[in-house]
Parts: C-alpha cells; structure tokens; sequence
C-alpha cells in the first residue's frame, strides 16, 4: 500500500534578531517549511503571502515600524489569519505578564519567555500545529 506523503506546515517567524531567526529556522527546517521575516517594512500582507500554519513573533521589532502587538492585531484582523496558532516569543516577561488578558483576547495564542529551552519552544510549536491553543492561549512557558 502506498501511504500519501503528509504535506509539510509552514511556520513564519518574525524576528529582528537575525541569529534568533536562523537558529529557529535550524530547529524546524528538517520537518516544516520555515518563513523568516525581519519585521523590517513588515506588511499583513507578507505575513498573509507566507501562507503559516503558525506563526511565531516576537514583541519587540526594533527595526520596524511596527511592534509585535501590532503584528498581531493585523493579523486577527485578517480573515486568513485569524484562526492561525501564534506564538509570542519576548524577553520582556513582565509585559508577557502585565498584559495576558490582552493575548488571551486574541485567542489561539501561546507565549514563551527568552531564553527558552529548545524543549519548550518544540513542544509549544507542536502544540499548536497539531490543534492550536483553542482555550485562549496555554499561558506563560520558559
């Protein structure tokens, strides 16, 4: 019996760090196909043309005009965006913190702190291609 080849999902990152983007792409290139978007000149319209299965942003985009929060306003925004599992990546725990009412408003949301295990980041990104984060967001990890 020939079994079907399972199409690989698509993660899209969006990250200023181009060494954080790379080493992302290094952990889950070998089983999904991995967008990099710096954030610089960053458009609903990239993130939408990268066609994700999840995406992954960080809060902080120095080199953009837009920050992370914006990024993800937009892309709930969008209709082919909005069911789409996120996960937040950012140093900045206590904003994470201070402000998860406001994830949880976006809904299928996850986040994680930096610096996170290579564990967390794999399980939180299996997580949510496998079924999302459909009770809002599945809180705090490191």
């Amino acid at each position: 019996m020939i079994e079907m080849a399972r199409s690989r999902r698509r993660i899209t990152l969006i990250d200023d760090d181009a060494e954080f983007r790379e080493l992302m792409r290094d952990i889950f290139a070998a089983r999904h196909d991995v967008s990099l978007l710096s954030g610089e000149q960053l458009t609903t319209d990239d993130i939408v043309g990268s066609r994700p299965d999840l995406i992954i942003v960080d809060l902080r985009l120095h080199e953009s005009d837009l920050d992370g929060w914006d990024v993800l306003r937009l892309a709930r925004s969008r209709d082919r965006l909005q069911a789409v599992p996120i996960v937040v990546c950012s140093a900045a725990a206590e904003e994470l913190e201070s402000r998860s009412d406001a994830l949880l408003d976006l809904g299928n949301l996850a986040y994680l702190t930096k610096p996170f295990g290579l564990e967390a980041v794999e399980e939180i990104v299996s997580q949510g291609l496998a079924a999302g984060f459909m009770n809002g967001h599945a809180g705090l990890r490191t």
